[in-house]
């Protein structure tokens, strides 16, 4: 289960954006939604959309222990 997501330092219009993506119930009509968007507005909806995949996926990381041994066997291969 996914906590709430934080995202900081955003825009008003992106703040607007977003809650226009939340209030979308299904896949289709969000895509639909896109499709109306202007460029600039459509660029914004992609990168918010990474932003909260990025989000959730770094909720879903807990254990970072293989990672920081990969680090540090690379670090004595300099």
């Amino acid at each position: 289960m996914t906590k709430d997501i934080t995202l900081t330092g955003l825009t008003a219009k992106q703040v607007i954006l977003l809650n226009e993506m939340w209030s979308k119930d299904t896949q289709e009509e969000f895509d639909e939604w896109k499709e109306t968007l202007t460029l600039s507005n459509l660029k914004q909806v992609i990168l918010l959309s990474e932003l909260v995949n990025l989000e959730i996926l770094d909720q879903q990381v807990t254990d970072y222990s293989m990672a920081k041994k990969l680090i540090e066997e690379l670090k004595w291969k300099k």
